[in-house]
């Protein structure tokens, strides 16, 4: 198990540092290309353990494909 305090200190990123309660995601909080444009959550868990970063990854998978949908439709017409 990983606190989130220990997460912070030990510079955890990712989904080990979400999962157990750390919200920075730099593709909302410092966007860059075109990370602005889409809309998407931050997966996040608490409790800090195996499982909690699997439920992370199976989450930011879900959310991942919400972005290619977005960007499938924006996409512009072929000529």
């Amino acid at each position: 198990m990983l606190s989130r305090e220990e997460a912070i200190n030990r510079s955890a990123s990712g989904p080990i540092a979400r999962a157990s309660g750390v919200t920075r995601d730099l593709r909302k909080d410092e966007p860059y290309l075109c990370y602005p444009d889409f809309d998407f959550k931050v997966c996040c868990a608490k409790a800090g353990d195996c499982f909690a970063r699997y439920l992370v990854r199976m989450a930011e998978m879900r959310e991942s494909l919400r972005i290619v949908d977005q960007a499938i439709e924006n996409l512009p017409a072929a000529r």
